[in-house]
């Protein structure tokens, strides 16, 4: 045959499925705690070339990441966590049902010559009734109070007080004393946020639960069968207010499913037989049978069964809510990452507001450097800034520098607002504003490179400059600190600036804040060219206010 070339190969996405939901959760967390991105220009590709939606390319990009195999390491240890939490539960469980069905086999009388019959009804509510009330206030969680929340319901049962969420609330307890690198951490969060969060996460610890009570109930039945075995009980029952009648027709109802797979029921005359005072004149060895009977094939068929079933289908309907699962990323650490993955959002290159010609082919190594070359060749100021008061300097998210704050520049009056955080910075900031001597003709937010430029920052913007009354502009500073914790070569911390300068101006025109009204200036660098930039960038006379 001659040889017939191969098609080039396709890149796929992993499937999904929890750890690898999980493992993108993990990501996603610590890159939000470090406050940037992990480079890694391998898994962005990866992504890229994965295709799909941007949960899909996230999915890939998590899974191709040179820390993944740290995070599946935790993710794996809470795992076993989980599974050994898991199973000391059933053990417990287990031991619990044939520790509670000694107690009331025990205090039943046996023999025939016991003056009172054991009371058929009353065990048989002591044994099932716990199960039918617990099953019945998980029927009403999962009818009546769908999907509220993390903790209301299950969409398979209540979180809250279910066996469960107790089995999880121990596991991420123990895993605060395991897991405590910054990575583990993250992991554990988002195990926690994904079983606690969402359908699918809710609908495994609804099986887990079904799987306590499930060894709770074969616990006991294996119980009451051994004592059944080895001793004699005769069941009787009474009553003050009921007819035989009544019991009749009550135990041939309960005796319906059991009798279904082959277990005995006592027939209306050992029923009859069976009430105190004739059962203690006459007891009968084939109705004590009969009654025994009953009691172990209500055990399994309203007991055992129910709960095993559930178990199953809480496990496939966790499935298919894993399959439908979808990630938030609106969240910021997700939302970062759409013009990285998304072709059609794809950065071609940083341009500077602050700078008249494009962008250059290679980023500055650091702000400073840029500094020099935007005071040779000139900055347009910041846009809408009218009159001749001061600048009033406000820091955003961020302590203001011990030194040097606001930077003393030539012929630039400063009136210092302090820093925001709040709504209660917000009413701060105005009436100081308000109540400045000289009315600002500019409000400059100094905002730190740390910060994630998220939708809620966005909003804020939007917000606080129209109720401001100023123009605002965007003093972006802490380059020397983002580069510090950025890892990999100058090459990479030099893209790593660029990137998240680039997503300041993106949601600085979103928040309709003028391009030429952001500039990235270090504060933390007290030089000589920091202050010709701010002069160059804000350069008008006025005096200093305090």
């Amino acid at each position: 045959m001659p040889d017939v070339e191969p098609p080039p190969a396709v890149a796929t996405a992993p499937r999904q499925d929890l750890a690898r939901l999980v493992l993108a959760e993990a990501v996603r967390l610590h890159e939000e705690n470090r406050g940037f991105l992990i480079e890694d220009r391998a898994a962005e590709a990866a992504a890229v070339a994965a295709g799909g939606d941007l949960q899909r390319r996230i999915l890939t990009r998590a899974g191709a990441l040179t820390v993944a195999a740290d995070v599946r390491d935790a993710l794996d240890r809470l795992r076993q966590l989980f599974a050994l939490s898991a199973a000391a539960g059933f053990l417990i469980a287990l031991a619990l049902g044939a520790g509670s069905a000694l107690a009331l086999m025990a205090s039943a009388p046996s023999g025939y010559g016991a003056a009172v019959p054991t009371n058929f009804f009353l065990l048989y509510g002591s044994l099932l009734g716990p199960h039918a009330l617990m099953l019945a206030a998980w029927l009403f969680a999962l009818l009546a109070l769908p999907n509220r929340g993390s903790g209301s319901s299950l969409g398979g049962g209540s979180l809250g007080g279910s066996l469960g969420g107790g089995i999880l609330a121990l596991v991420r307890r123990l895993s605060r004393w395991t897991l405590k690198e910054p990575l583990e951490a993250a992991a554990a969060r988002a195990f926690a946020l994904v079983m606690t969060g969402s359908p699918a996460g809710r609908w495994l610890v609804s099986a887990l639960s079904h799987g306590l009570w499930f060894g709770y109930l074969a616990g006991g039945s294996a119980m009451v069968f051994l004592l059944l075995s080895t001793r004699q009980v005769s069941f009787a029952w009474e009553t003050t207010i009921l007819s035989a009648e009544d019991y009749i027709a009550l135990t041939r109802a309960l005796a319906a499913a059991p009798g279904w797979i082959g277990f005995p029921a006592p027939d209306a005359q050992q029923i009859a037989a069976s009430q105190i005072p004739l059962a203690v004149a006459g007891p009968s060895a084939a109705a004590d049978r009969a009654w025994a009977g009953l009691l172990l094939g209500s055990l399994v068929v309203y007991g055992v069964l129910p709960r095993l079933v559930l178990v199953l289908l809480c496990l496939g309907l966790g499935r298919r809510a894993i399959r439908r699962y979808r990630l938030d990323t609106s969240r910021p650490g997700f939302a970062r990452l759409q013009e990285r993955l998304t072709p059609l959002a794809q950065t071609t290159g940083v341009i500077d507001a602050d700078q008249d010609g494009p962008a250059a082919a290679a980023a500055p190594s650091s702000l400073s450097q840029a500094a020099e070359a935007d005071t040779a060749n000139g900055i347009p100021g910041p846009a809408q800034a009218v009159g001749d008061g001061p600048v009033a300097i406000l820091a955003f998210e961020s302590e203001p520098p011990a030194r040097g704050w606001p930077q003393p520049a030539s012929g630039l009056g400063w009136l210092d607002c302090g820093s925001i955080e709040d709504r209660a910075d917000r009413a701060r900031v105005r009436a100081r504003l308000r109540a400045a001597v000289r009315p600002p003709r500019l409000l400059v937010l100094a905002c730190s490179l740390l910060t994630t430029p998220d939708r809620g920052v966005g909003a804020f913007l939007a917000e606080f400059a129209g109720e401001a009354g100023l123009p605002l502009a965007l003093l972006l500073s802490q380059d020397q600190h983002y580069r510090a914790r950025t890892p990999g070569d100058e090459a990479a911390k030099a893209s790593a600036v660029g990137q998240r300068i680039a997503d300041w101006r993106q949601i600085a025109l979103a928040a309709g804040i003028p391009a030429a009204n952001v500039a990235a200036i270090d504060l933390d660098q007290p030089t000589a060219a920091t202050r010709r930039r701010l002069q160059a960038w804000l350069g008008r006379s006025g005096e200093a206010t305090r």
